[in-house]
């Protein structure tokens, strides 16, 4: 998405399969997105009872 004045707002939707790691390096190339879909990812911080490594991820990248 254009939102004019240089300013670009990138969707993603997407699917990380069970026990594979996200690539963190895929959320470094742009800092204004909205991100949805199957991270299969689990942390406390978005109310899951477990956490996984995914999870602990997603939390690094909420917070930052």
């Amino acid at each position: 998405m254009n939102l004019g004045k240089n300013s670009v707002l990138f969707v993603f939707s997407l699917y990380n399969p069970p026990n594979v790691l996200l690539n963190f390096e895929f959320f470094e190339t742009c800092r204004n997105y909205i991100l949805g879909g199957d991270l299969n990812a689990r942390t406390k911080q978005i109310g899951c009872v477990g956490e996984n490594e995914n999870g602990i991820m997603l939390e690094r990248i909420i917070n930052e």
